[in-house]
């Protein structure tokens, strides 16, 4: 019963994000900590495969996470040398990504914020990441461009709307959205498949994959 309780947060959560009114800060912020609450919620609680590949060989350096959530991917990125960087809206999440870090001896900045709201600053980082943040990432992409260092990297993973015919309501990235959205940057990578989903426990689902770097002017 709690795993169908937890999916039903989760795909409300996400339904949430996207419904045709926006929902307010505190809508958003009390649902994800609903999820986060909770401890079967149906994700991978390990770090996301395609951002330890893209970062394979790469020189550590500042990283931000857009929706760090409970930190998997911050404290894995931490862990590999990486300043990073974590923003969420909920902030339980904030919460158990701070105990946990804690917990591994890790050094990370956990800050609760909005997507929206926070401040990217300019030429800040050399790394951007998100996974399944979708239009959240999408919406602020002028200002993840511009906090962007040069040769800097922006890293997506999220579900592609195709996964709306699956849940019946509107998620995803839309067909070439990515791309469209990051089109100052120089895209390295842009994947539309159907392949394990982190928040779809693992289970095959339409999904899409980006990388773009900055280049140096």
């Amino acid at each position: 019963m709690r795993k169908i309780i937890a999916g039903y947060l989760l795909w409300g959560t996400f339904g949430l994000c996207l419904q045709a009114e926006a929902p307010t800060e505190q809508q958003q912020k009390e649902r994800w900590n609903n999820v986060f609450a909770i401890s079967d919620i149906p994700f991978n609680r390990q770090p996301n495969a395609f951002l330890l590949k893209s970062v394979q060989g790469k020189t550590p350096g500042m990283a931000l996470e857009i929706g760090m959530g409970q930190g998997r991917n911050t404290i894995a990125m931490a862990r590999l040398g990486w300043d990073v960087t974590g923003i969420d809206i909920s902030d339980e999440g904030i919460r158990q990504a701070a105990a946990e870090a804690k917990k591994q001896n890790v050094n990370i900045r956990a800050i609760l914020a909005s997507a929206n709201d926070f401040d990217y600053g300019m030429a800040r980082y050399d790394l951007v990441y998100a996974t399944f943040e979708h239009q959240i990432v999408t919406d602020n992409a002028a200002k993840i461009v511009a906090a962007e260092k040069p040769e800097g990297m922006v890293v997506i993973e999220g579900f592609q709307e195709d996964m709306s015919k699956q849940i019946g309501r509107p998620l995803g990235h839309r067909v070439n959205e990515l791309p469209r959205a990051f089109d100052q940057l120089r895209i390295v990578y842009y994947e539309d498949t159907v392949g394990p989903a982190d928040w779809n426990d693992g289970k095959p689902a339409p999904i899409v994959r980006f990388i773009a770097r900055k280049e140096q002017k």
